[in-house]
């Protein structure tokens, strides 16, 4: 008997593209929500997907729906911050409790338009989006 987990995760792994792999999560996820379990897997997979394509777009977006999703969801927080260290986006923490949020860190590794802070000089176009300016002073 295949595993359904074990199925999906082929599925993905020789998807002939981005696209085709995220549709195959898409499927993965609505057959998890049947089962009502947990999508946090799918979520870990959409996220390999986008780092393996550099698809920094992509990374963004799962970044924030893990954040915004899944806020007390300290393993998949975790998981998702140990996959950014093993890529040497983030520095790796010996001490699981000293990990700080795996979004946050994630999101300032992936994130190319710094800063969220305003100064004298920085455009407010630039700013990350749902950033609020916050004024700069010495």
């Amino acid at each position: 008997q295949i595993d359904f987990f074990e199925a999906y995760e082929e599925l993905i792994i020789h998807a002939d593209n981005v696209e085709d792999a995220v549709a195959m999560i898409q499927e993965a996820r609505e057959q998890t929500a049947k089962a009502a379990r947990s999508d946090a897997i799918w979520d870990l997979a959409e996220c390999t997907v986008y780092l393996d394509a550099a698809d920094m777009d992509g990374i963004r977006r799962m970044i924030e729906h893990v954040r915004n999703g899944h806020p007390k969801d300290i393993q998949l927080h975790e998981a998702l911050y140990r996959m950014f260290a093993a890529r040497g986006l983030v520095a790796p923490s010996e001490d699981a409790g000293e990990l700080e949020s795996a979004t946050s860190m994630a999101r300032s590794a992936s994130d190319e338009r710094e800063p969220t802070i305003w100064t004298p000089g920085t455009d407010p176009a630039t700013m990350v989006a749902g950033d609020k300016p916050k004024i700069w002073t010495p």
